[in-house]
């Protein structure tokens, strides 16, 4: 694994927290104070509560694998040997609609079915802080419903709000450092994306910098033939929004 876990997850809550003033000045969302909120009650034992804590579990099960409602193992893999492509950037970013174009999604532990994959073009882009802000404000908005542009990301972390309609982004960090609407990022994607598609649509600021390469040649390359879907960094914070 690229980093201890626990350790980026610290990091995340304090770059991304630190950053939310920065934030709200770029994009005009309120700086909120968050909190992690973890999920572990154990339910009380009856037939209704067992059948519904097992139907919960499917559901998880499901979600896991559904890159177009969250963050996912196999997303956050392709993204991070998109960024490996080329010599230096901020990380890799990959729409969940492209990612389910490639193939079908592996489980975490499991093998890549090479035999049914299909090949995708990926470049290396600079954009500016306030269109890569605005990319992912608009990528979560409707987290967690079904969204073909939801971002699935290696290299970049966002702090996120969920209201009672709509998601918002609060925070978002390159490596070690605060996303500020001022700043020039270079960030490898889709050809497809760079050219304006997804979350990318309108931004003025998107410039490619390479030229086109294979994205399943890449992942051949280094996971080919025995290689197997690993357990994914923290990438997305998402809190409730006080009642």
């Amino acid at each position: 694994m690229d980093s201890d876990v626990g350790n980026v997850k610290g990091r995340t809550y304090a770059l991304l927290t630190a950053g939310a003033l920065v934030l709200a000045v770029g994009l005009g969302i309120a700086s909120v104070a968050v909190r992690s909120v973890q999920h572990g009650a154990v339910a009380p034992v009856s037939s209704g509560v067992a059948s519904a804590a097992a139907s919960d579990a499917a559901e998880d099960s499901a979600d896991a694998l559904d890159p177009t409602k969250g963050p996912i193992a196999w997303g956050h893999q392709v993204a991070r040997i998109m960024s490996r492509a080329f010599p230096e950037n901020d990380g890799g970013l990959i729409t969940a609609g492209e990612l389910l174009s490639l193939g079908p999604v592996p489980e975490v532990g499991k093998r890549i079915p090479w035999d049914r994959m299909k090949d995708s073009s990926i470049v290396e882009v600079e954009i500016g802080g306030t269109d890569l802000l605005a990319a992912f404000a608009s990528a979560v908005k409707y987290y967690p419903r079904k969204n073909g542009s939801f971002l699935q990301v290696y290299g970049l972390r966002a702090l996120c709000r969920q209201g009672e309609r709509t998601t918002q982004l609060t925070g978002l960090a390159a490596g070690d450092e605060t996303v500020v609407p001022g700043g020039t990022y270079h960030l490898a994607v889709t050809e497809f994306m760079a050219k304006g598609a997804g979350p990318f649509v309108g931004l003025k600021s998107v410039k490619t910098i390479s030229e086109p390469v294979s994205l399943l040649g890449e992942l051949k390359k280094r996971l080919f033939p025995t290689g197997v879907v690993s357990e994914p960094e923290p990438t997305y914070v998402f809190s409730q929004e006080a009642g």
